[in-house]
């Protein structure tokens, strides 16, 4: 979640990872509160995000991005990947 702004009509913007295959696919999510059955629980988002839509083969304007997951794994781990020879 990068952004809650409380009870209000304004959007929460949070980004959506889902791991496929080799890759992690990040989208940003705003979620309007007005669409919510329920109250938004900023310590449990996850309800809110649901499947991914890749958006580029559905022709949508969602910001995505692709990330191989040892890259990501890498860089959580602080290390350089390739490893330099």
């Amino acid at each position: 979640m990068t952004a809650y702004r409380g009870t209000g009509a304004e959007p929460h913007l949070m980004w959506g990872l889902w791991r496929e295959e080799g890759h992690v696919f990040v989208q940003e999510h705003p979620v309007m509160p007005a669409e919510l059955d329920l109250p938004l629980d900023p310590f449990d988002p996850y309800p809110h995000i649901g499947n991914r839509i890749p958006a580029s083969e559905h022709g949508l304007s969602i910001p995505e991005w692709r990330f191989s997951l040892v890259d990501v794994i890498a860089a959580n781990l602080g290390i350089r990947w390739p490893l330099a020879g």
